[in-house]
């Protein structure tokens, strides 16, 4: 025995305030489902999906209802919830090194001058890049240092040599001069001041394979079976100098 439909096409209506697969909006899925498919001349094969898609929005849309209910204040604390959880997602999402990375190729492809580097930078990849350590102590002790640039500690990958801090340290320095004086912009996040060390290795074991030579920390390499095998350095050097009109 078929059922009465609860609505058609151009009437359309669905149950906000019962379950989202109340009787009503099981019918209002069908309806929904076999227009939605006539519509965009989709297999029939795909009625299954459509209805779950349905339900799905039905029950987003039945949360947001409830929560107008509650009132402002509620609404306001939920989105600014949301939106603090997607910043905390983003981070992880998109991390310090892989950010570095990307302003390191911009600019490297904006400047004319540099433009013969991207290719290096495209191979030392996010891997080649230092991580960051924050001064979390001091940070939290210091309120002049939370108003402003909290500094940093880069981490630089063992394996890298450190004659690439001051070769990647001028990208860095035109990112930061490009931003406060070509575009007049400072939005987002303050550009973190970064210390280098010595000594500050990060922890991570991975590496890029397949570079030139001088590219490698040597004495990361001594420690290395089989360099020829698992790191596979290339004999010939890699010039780690910038056009003499960059720094004017």
């Amino acid at each position: 025995m078929s059922c009465r439909a609860c609505c058609d096409p151009t009437y359309f209506r669905f149950d906000l305030l019962g379950t989202p697969r109340s009787a009503w909006n099981k019918s209002a899925a069908r309806i929904f489902a076999m227009d939605y498919i006539k519509t965009y001349k989709l297999s029939k094969k795909s009625f299954d999906e459509v209805t779950e898609a349905f339900f799905t929005r039905v029950k987003n849309l039945q949360a947001q209802y409830k929560l107008q209910l509650k009132g402002p204040t509620v609404v306001l604390a939920a989105k600014i919830k949301r939106r603090r959880d997607f910043r905390k997602y983003a981070v992880r999402a998109f991390s310090h090194p892989t950010q570095l990375f990307q302003r390191r190729i911009f600019i490297a492809m904006f400047i004319p001058l540099l433009r013969d580097h991207v290719n290096m930078l495209e191979r030392l990849g996010v891997e080649g890049m230092s991580s960051d350590e924050s001064d979390t102590e001091e940070v939290i002790g210091n309120a002049y240092i939370r108003r402003n640039n909290t500094r940093y500690r880069a981490k630089r990958p063992v394996w890298r040599a450190v004659i690439l801090d001051a070769w990647l340290r001028v990208f860095d320095t035109c990112y930061v001069v490009w931003r406060r004086t070509a575009t007049g912009s400072m939005h987002g996040s303050a550009v973190h001041l970064r210390e280098r060390s010595a000594d500050n290795w990060s922890s991570s074991r991975s590496f890029v394979v397949g570079l030139e030579r001088n590219m490698y920390n040597p004495e990361w390499l001594a420690t290395r079976a089989d360099i020829d095998i698992t790191v596979r350095p290339l004999e010939k050097a890699y010039a780690f100098n910038h056009d003499c009109r960059i720094y004017e």
